[in-house]
């Protein structure tokens, strides 16, 4: 895992060659976004709607999605898109993102992650660790396992 705070192009951070995917997990304001996805050819692209974002993050998600999909028919690459409720119930997501017309092809709603965000917070910028690591979230190993599983 690579974290890459200053949003430079993936190539000039690691060697994608050397990983068998790249994942995204998008939280770029939307003019990066296109440098981002350009300069790392992902297989997957996570969009987070968290819960204390969630009217910002719905009413933002049309545009966001229109540019992956632009950016999708002028690559070579088609990545799987998951929009990632947190803290809010999937249904929520999958009802606004069924009405857009304009969206990748291969675009999803994930499982909703419980509402974690100040535990979260916690392990990674006190605790500098995995939320897995923390009693009684041992369980959202799995989650982040399966959320970041690309499906052939």
């Amino acid at each position: 895992m690579i974290s890459n705070k200053s949003r430079k192009s993936l190539k000039r951070v690691a060697s994608p060659s050397t990983y068998d995917y790249v994942v995204l997990d998008m939280d770029t304001p939307l003019p990066n976004i296109v440098t981002v996805i350009l300069g790392s050819d992902p297989d997957l692209i996570l969009i987070p709607i968290n819960y204390s974002q969630k009217y910002k993050a719905l009413k933002n998600l049309k545009d966001t999605l229109e540019v992956i999909l632009a950016l999708e028919a002028k690559a070579t690459f088609s990545p799987q898109v998951r929009v990632v409720p947190l803290g809010i119930n999937a249904d929520e997501v999958a009802g606004p993102l069924e009405k857009l017309k304009n969206k990748p092809a291969n675009c999803t709603v994930s499982k909703s992650m419980p509402n974690v965000q100040d535990t979260m917070q916690q392990s990674i910028y006190e605790k500098r660790d995995y939320i897995w690591n923390v009693p009684s979230q041992e369980n959202l190993r799995a989650y982040f396992e399966e959320l970041i599983q690309i499906f052939q």
